[in-house]
């Protein structure tokens, strides 16, 4: 495999507009989202 062309891997935290954080693993070291099954009227 070639050196250096794979993007960075991080812990990442993925926060809902409720309030609501899970960790996940991404290239992307903030997720913010504006439903989650924490308040989503589905689930709720």
């Amino acid at each position: 495999m070639k050196a250096d062309i794979h993007p960075d891997y991080f812990e990442t935290s993925v926060r809902c507009a409720c309030g609501h954080e899970v960790q996940a693993h991404s290239t992307v070291k903030d997720i913010h989202i504006d439903i989650c099954s924490q308040c989503h009227p589905f689930y709720t």
